[in-house]
């Protein structure tokens, strides 16, 4: 009998294998991508809940407004100005009696 060079039931059976090796090496490829994944978005919520305002003011800081704006610049008061500054558990008035600029600015 006359052997072939090329052997389709076993090209095929091997090509089959190859294709379970891929699909088991993709399964856990995507899974690892998917903890990761996972992982980032954990931490990145962590960090948002950080930076939301209400837990800055828990951390002893505060927002100071004037007419409905928060202050960003010394230059948006004046003397005589009644501002609201809210803090953790609730808000205050004040009035603007002098006004100091940093470093002479």
């Amino acid at each position: 009998m006359t052997s072939f060079k090329y052997k389709p039931k076993q090209q095929i059976k091997t090509e089959n294998e190859k294709l379970e090796n891929y699909e088991k090496l993709l399964k856990i490829f995507s899974k690892q991508k998917f903890r990761n994944e996972s992982n980032r978005v954990i931490s990145l919520e962590t960090k948002i809940k950080l930076i939301e305002p209400g837990n800055v003011l828990k951390r002893g800081y505060s927002i100071t407004f004037n007419k409905g704006k928060a202050v960003r610049d010394i230059k948006a008061l004046k003397k005589g100005d009644i501002v609201t500054t809210e803090i953790y558990n609730g808000k205050f008035d004040s009035k603007i009696e002098s006004i100091n600029k940093a470093n002479g600015k």
